[in-house]
This record gives structure tokens, C-alpha cells and sequence, in this order.
């Protein structure tokens, strides 16, 4: 495996183990290791898919995910064709760390390959926060102020990523943590680590943000706030037109 500066081999040590390739941190290795292999750990209560919590280091756990396509792709096992998603993943995980971003730790990623199919799992540190979409839930986060202060916090945290050149495939209300000192990002499958994207791309992260508050019932007054934290951008008034027509159509199916 060569090694790229979105992972760093003085941090992550390959291995192979029960038939899978598998980059995981140094530190705590075997715990990340038997997570990632046999899917040691307990079912994360209201995890994205298929999450379970393993223990990492004294005091600190892990969350393991499988990565695995829904819809018609589950009919091949939910295998990925003609790429390594789990690895690109980690690696645009691994690249929006290194610039400063704020997301868990990630810890590793295991896959393996069959034929031209792919599949795999990756593990992060385990946070105790819970998603935006179940904090603004909440009853006890129902003030206004305090609301409108978390989500220009999260805008703010969007400009940082843009800013560092990472570009996210899947923002919406379940992929930031509320998480204390500040909002965390997770979920990088399909980012883009790089250059910083134009506009075009950025009106797109945030018309995405916006539709899933919008397919969720939420006040359009938090996403607001969450351009008030972003500051200065323009959103094209088609791609506006475009993504209020495509949430539209989709009102009403959160899952």
C-alpha cells in the first residue's frame, strides 16, 4: 500500500487479517483491528446504519460502520463496483482532519475485493454527541436564541471546510454532531479533498443542507442562521428553483 499525505504511515500501520486489507491507527491497534474483522462491539442505539461501539483505549470507544449500498446494490450484497469506497472514504476523512477540521478521529478501514465488486468498513472515535437533526429534536433545545446560535456555528464550520478545500457530498441535519466545545462533520463518502470549491459547489452543499431541514419539518429560520455563520455567498436562483422543486417532491419521506 503506498501511502498518500491524506494518511500518514508514521500514525496508521497496514495488516492484513481474516482475508481483509486494513490501515488502522497505531495506537490501540489490535482493539480497532478485532472491531473492524468480526464486528466485535454493541449496536449503537440510533446509528447511521450499521454502527456498533467497540472499546478502543482505556476511557475511549469506537464506533465500526459497515459500508454497504442500499437500494438496487443491495441485490450484489451492497458491494461497491469498480471502486474502493471504504478506502476513499477514510482517506478524505483522514484529508479533512489533517487541515484542521473539526470530526472524529478516524481510526481505520478495513475492505476487501471480489472481482470488481468492493466492500468495507470503517472505524472513527466515538463521540458522545448526538446529530443535529436529534438535537433540534430535543425538548430541551427549543429556545430560539440558542438554536439560531448553534446553526450559525455550523455555518461557520461549513465556511472552515470549504475553506480548507474539502468538499462534502452528503451535508445535511444527520451529518453534524452537536457536539460541545462546537459542531463535529461526519461522514465523508464521496468528499473531495483539494482545492477550495467554487461557487457552484458551495451553493450546493448548502441548498443540500437546506432541503434536509426542510424535508424534516424544521423552521426556515435555522438555515438562516446557518447562512448568517457561513457569511458572503451567492446561491444561483436556478439551482435555488431546482433544489426546492426536488425537496418538494420528497416532503414527507425522512427516513
Amino acid at each position: 500500500m503506498t501511502f498518500t499525505p491524506a494518511y500518514d504511515n508514521t500514525v496508521f500501520e497496514a495488516r492484513t487479517e481474516h482475508g481483509m486489507h486494513m490501515l488502522v491507527r497505531r495506537e490501540g491497534a489490535s482493539a480497532i483491528v478485532r472491531a473492524l474483522a468480526g464486528g466485535h462491539g454493541a449496536p449503537e442505539p440510533g446509528g447511521r446504519g450499521a454502527v456498533a461501539r467497540f472499546p478502543w483505549l482505556p476511557g475511549r470507544d469506537g464506533l465500526v460502520r459497515r459500508c454497504r449500498r442500499g437500494g438496487i446494490m443491495r441485490l450484489m450484497g451492497g458491494n461497491y463496483l469498480l471502486e474502493n469506497r471504504p478506502l476513499r472514504e477514510f482517506q478524505a476523512h483522514c484529508g479533512a482532519v489533517g487541515r484542521g477540521l473539526s470530526a472524529p478521529l478516524p481510526l481505520g478501514v478495513a475492505w476487501t475485493r471480489l472481482g470488481p465488486a468492493w466492500r468495507g468498513a470503517l472505524a472513527t472515535e466515538a463521540l458522545v454527541a448526538p446529530d443535529l437533526l436529534a438535537w433540534l429534536r430535543a425538548p430541551e433545545n427549543t429556545d430560539p436564541g440558542v438554536r439560531a446560535t448553534l446553526l450559525r456555528r455550523c455555518g461557520a464550520l461549513v465556511r472552515e471546510m470549504h475553506e480548507a478545500g474539502v468538499w462534502h457530498a452528503d451535508l445535511q441535519v444527520k451529518n453534524l454532531l452537536a457536539a460541545d466545545p462546537g459542531p463535529v462533520l461526519i461522514d465523508f463518502d464521496r468528499a473531495r479533498v483539494g482545492g477550495k470549491p467554487g461557487n457552484l459547489a458551495r451553493a450546493r452543499n448548502l441548498l443540500r443542507f437546506r432541503r434536509s431541514l426542510e424535508r424534516h419539518g424544521l423552521d426556515g429560520g435555522l438555515f438562516a442562521a446557518f447562512l448568517d455563520g457561513y457569511g458572503p455567498v451567492t446561491l444561483p436562483g436556478w439551482m435555488d428553483a431546482a433544489y426546492r422543486l426536488r425537496g418538494a417532491g420528497r416532503r414527507g419521506n425522512v427516513a
